[in-house]
């Protein structure tokens, strides 16, 4: 855009260096937009293998949900926090992933929730959304809707743009308890559904909504990550560990993850750098030894 602004100055016809700098300014509003959107709220999740079988009730009452990371910072389309925040977990086996949500709802009385039926148009109630990008086809992913009252839509979506196969069954397992100041949501998604099985290390992308909706036509919209929910472009990445432990001598938490960091966001400034190294920014992934 430099060259080409620069080019157009020496134009005669004053509307070819318009046109540039009209390039530019949406340039500016879309991708460098976006662009800052996604490594403000990029961040890796970490999911823990369970250690004793969960009971699938809404109560969340299993130790480890307990010890599982919590995961939060809900913000609406525009990127602000969302108002009424949610927090959510994630663990495993080798054979289901495994979901807890809790929807902070002061107001409990007033969530919208009209729809019963299965496949219904949950999205219309106070729901929340989960999307899981298939590891074996980074074009495809599995979309389930679970209303308050524990009602669920699923569908698989291929391709970007492309519509879901709402004949598409997960057969996942779910229950919602509605509590004073919130409502609560355990879920338990076979792995089959993902191509398979799910062992330690591996990494899946997802991403969560959060749609609260009032009687009165209220709605706020938030995700972890802003934007179109369903671009499975910024869809963040979550590492499946073997199940939590600390080291004994220093009581210290363990690293379980196969590969620390795959996507290098976590770096540091080398004290002794190699004279053989070329660093550009002067930084290197943390964990690079």
């Amino acid at each position: 855009l430099d060259a080409a602004e620069k080019a157009a100055a020496q134009d005669s016809d004053p509307r070819a260096l318009a046109h540039v700098r009209n390039d530019r300014k949406y340039f500016t509003l879309t991708w460098e937009r976006q662009r800052k959107n996604y490594l403000d709220n990029y961040h890796e999740i970490k999911a823990y293998k369970r250690t004793a079988p969960f009971v699938i009730d809404g109560n969340l009452n299993e130790k480890d949900w307990s010890g599982a990371d919590i995961i939060s910072g809900f913000k609406t389309r525009d990127g602000k926090p969302a108002a009424i925040q949610t927090f959510a977990r994630i663990s495993f086996d080798s054979d289901n992933l495994y979901i807890a949500v809790e929807a902070m709802e002061p107001e409990p009385g007033k969530m919208q929730l009209e729809i019963g039926k299965h496949d219904g148009d949950v999205w219309m109630d106070s729901s929340v959304d989960i999307f899981l990008n298939n590891p074996g086809n980074p074009e495809e992913y599995i979309h389930l809707i679970l209303n308050a009252k524990g009602v669920m839509f699923d569908q698989c979506v291929s391709g970007a743009g492309a519509g879901g196969d709402k004949t598409f069954e997960s057969n996942a397992e779910a229950k919602t308890l509605i509590g004073k100041d919130r409502w609560t949501a355990e879920i338990r998604i076979p792995a089959a559904v993902l191509g398979g099985q799910i062992p330690d290390g591996m990494i899946l992308k997802a991403n969560l909504m959060r749609s609260r909706v009032q009687k009165d036509g209220t709605r706020e919209v938030s995700s972890l990550m802003p934007g179109s929910p369903h671009n499975i472009g910024t869809f963040l990445p979550v590492t499946f560990l073997s199940a939590r432990g600390v080291f004994h001598a220093s009581g210290t938490e363990a690293d379980a993850r196969c590969w620390k960091d795959p996507s290098f966001s976590n770096v540091f400034i080398p004290k002794k750098e190699n004279p053989l190294w070329v660093i550009r920014g002067g930084k290197i992934p943390k964990y690079w030894k």
